[in-house]
């Protein structure tokens, strides 16, 4: 074979390969997950007003990770908006059940980027799959999640607020941390009662997809090590070292 003949059938076999890859294309591999996982250690509280489940699910979830936060300091720090995606809609204390521009609630996103402020590396997150959630949980980390009342069916509902930015809202918003899944139920903790609650499988999904399967993830942002400078060794007399002066003669 000469090589010209040799390079045609390099080609020919470069273009087989583009070929496959087109219709075969190539996806990201996971590992296994466990068939059921559980969290443990985690502490549910009941949320001290009508609209504060969000701030409710993310204290108890960063309390999970060692950093205890008031609900009422994290209520307090998030910020206000007539978009959910943005901020806070509403007052905290009125009816729940609402969509804005009635009093409402907030979204991942501003929880998330209040959660990174505490040290964490939070991560708001839209459409979210089953297999993603799992992951987290076979990892030990919980994950905050929006669904409808206590995991009602809903309806999504399209708006666009004075900025001009579409969002997607529905009535009954409400969070829970999610904590364990096994083949038939996912367990939560619920922000409403504190208590730690369990529903079918296809009943989280469906209320979960609502919003569009919305969650807050992450883990504490690892901490950086810096070593201390060392002290200079101090020097003692049995470590001088004496150096007689050079005479003339020596220098001869």
């Amino acid at each position: 074979m000469n090589y010209k003949n040799t390079l045609h059938t390099l080609k020919q076999l470069l273009m087989i390969l583009l070929w496959l890859s087109l219709v075969f294309p190539i996806q990201e591999v996971r590992a296994s997950l466990p068939k059921q996982a559980y969290i443990k250690g985690i502490e549910g509280h009941k949320q001290s007003l009508t609209l504060s489940c969000e701030a409710r699910s993310a204290v108890d979830w960063a309390a999970y990770w060692g950093v205890k936060i008031s609900e009422r300091k994290f209520l307090e720090k998030l910020p206000h908006s007539e978009n959910p995606d943005l901020g806070f809609v509403g007052n905290p204390s009125d009816a729940w059940g609402n969509i804005p521009p009635a009093s409402y609630g907030v979204h991942a996103k501003p929880i998330a980027t209040l959660l990174q402020q505490y040290g964490f590396e939070a991560q708001a997150k839209k459409q979210f799959g089953w297999e993603d959630l799992k992951a987290e949980i076979a990892a030990n980390r919980p994950v905050i999640v929006w669904v409808i009342g206590q995991m009602w069916s809903g309806k999504p509902v399209k708006m666009k607020g004075k900025d001009n930015k579409w969002v997607t809202v529905a009535k009954n918003e409400h969070t829970m941390i999610v904590i364990g899944y096994d083949t038939q139920k996912v367990y939560v903790v619920d922000a409403y009662s504190g208590s730690t609650q369990s529903y079918a499988k296809n009943t989280f999904l469906k209320s979960w997809s609502v919003l569009g399967n919305m969650a807050v993830t992450g883990q504490p942002r690892p901490k950086v090590e810096t070593t201390a400078p060392q002290p200079a060794p101090q020097i003692t007399e049995k470590m001088r070292v004496y150096m007689p002066f050079a005479t003339n003669d020596s220098a001869k």
